[in-house]
C-alpha cells in the first residue's frame, strides 16, 4: 500500500536502494540494476510471455576485441536503441540477430559455446564478431 514504504507503488528501488522521485531516471518499481531500469526489464528476466525473442550480437568500436551476446524479448533493434542511451557516441552496432522460440535457452546455449573458447565477462566475449557468429549460428537456427 501507499503507506508502506516497501510496497508503495510510486517508489523506486535499484539493487535494493531507494531512489528519490527527484532522480532524473526515476521510474516506479523495484529493479535489480540500472540496466533493468533502462530496458524496462522485469526482474525474473526479459522474455516475452511465450519465451520467444531474439538472440543478438552487438559490438562497439570502443571495445574492439569484444562482442556482446544477449537476448531481447521484443527486437534486437529495440535493445540496441536502449544501449545507445548509455553511449554519447551512439556507436553500438547490431551485427547479427536470430529470432528464436526460447530465447533464454538459446542465449544460454550461445554463452556456453562461446565460454568454452573465449574469455568471458558477463555477456561479453573476447572474440571477433565473425568468430562468434560462426560458432553460434547453427545452434541459433536449431532454436528458431
Amino acid at each position: 500500500g501507499k503507506n508502506n514504504p516497501t510496497t508503495n507503488p510510486d517508489r523506486m528501488y535499484v539493487g535494493g536502494v531507494y531512489q528519490p522521485k527527484s532522480h532524473p531516471r526515476h521510474k516506479p518499481g523495484n529493479y535489480k540494476t540500472w540496466d533493468h531500469v533502462a530496458w524496462d526489464l522485469p526482474n525474473e528476466g526479459q522474455t516475452a510471455k511465450d519465451g520467444s525473442g531474439e538472440v543478438y550480437i552487438i559490438t562497439n568500436p570502443a571495445y574492439p576485441a569484444w562482442v556482446k551476446v544477449g537476448l531481447a524479448s521484443e527486437s534486437a533493434e529495440d535493445r540496441l536503441r536502449s544501449y545507445q542511451t548509455g553511449d554519447p557516441f551512439r556507436s553500438y552496432q547490431l551485427d547479427y540477430s536470430w529470432r528464436v522460440g526460447d530465447c533464454r535457452a538459446a542465449e544460454k546455449a550461445a554463452h556456453a559455446i562461446l565460454s568454452a573458447e573465449y574469455k568471458r565477462k558477463n555477456e561479453w566475449f573476447r572474440c571477433g564478431v565473425e568468430q562468434a557468429r560462426v560458432l553460434i549460428e547453427g545452434t541459433m537456427e536449431e532454436y528458431a
